[in-house]
């Protein structure tokens, strides 16, 4: 890293046929800019940028209009963050969480335009009947991100917890078998269609500390 400047950040990425989208966390004030790699993904014919220039944002124009878009696991910051990037490029945006309260707080917070839907994305049954009700109220879906997720962690391997992996597996392996499953026509079908999911670069560099947490990435990733 350069500067404090983070590397390895998690990002987002929808492709579809007239471009690109890149959704991604940034907590900093002072750099407002995802990265100078993105912005030339983003911009090729621009060249090269510092990370401390003015953002570009590409203009939405109609990439976005028309297609739905599926966020799994909307109600934390990424979650708002992904559903209020999607509804500024221009497609319509359904957030789901098994919470009402957090998962109506998100879809405010994501502005006008997000309507958000109460599921557990752990049971299959749960899910299908999700599917089925997009379907019959907006049609297929044309992209699904999928957030759900969690950390845990702990002093080496041998204190690596059941109940931790039965968490970890719930949330990062079962959910996204459950949701990949039940909208992959959708997808199939849609012929620009996405998948998108939230790994870790820690995949990378395991270690015993987080040994179950990164197994499940690596699981999910797999999958």
């Amino acid at each position: 890293a350069r500067k404090g400047i983070a590397r390895g950040r998690s990002v987002v990425v929808l492709a579809f046929e007239e471009g690109i989208l890149l959704a991604t966390a940034n907590a900093s004030r002072a750099l407002p800019q995802i990265a100078e790699n993105y912005a030339r993904i983003a911009s090729p014919p621009v060249g090269n940028t510092t990370e401390s220039a003015d953002p570009r944002v590409a203009p939405a124009r109609d990439r976005g209009q028309g297609a739905k878009a599926l966020v799994a696991g909307g109600s934390g910051a990424s979650g708002t963050g992904v559903t209020r990037a999607l509804r500024q490029a221009g497609f319509q945006v359904f957030t789901v969480s098994s919470e009402r309260t957090r998962i109506d707080a998100a879809a405010t917070k994501a502005g006008d335009g997000v309507t958000p839907l109460v599921c557990d994305l752990a049971d299959p049954a749960d899910v299908q009947v999700l599917r089925t009700a997009l379907a019959g109220t907006a049609g297929a879906m044309d992209g699904v991100i999928h957030l759900v997720g969690g950390w845990r962690g702990a002093s080496g391997i041998t204190d690596q917890s059941d109940a931790d992996w039965d968490f970890l597996e719930r949330g990062a392996i079962t959910t996204l078998r459950n949701v990949s499953r039940a909208f992959y026509a959708d997808l199939a079908a849609a012929g620009t269609g996405r998948f998108a999911m939230v790994s870790s670069t820690a995949v990378d560099k395991p270690t015993a500390m987080t040994a179950s947490y990164v197994a499940a990435k690596a699981a999910a990733e797999t999958w």
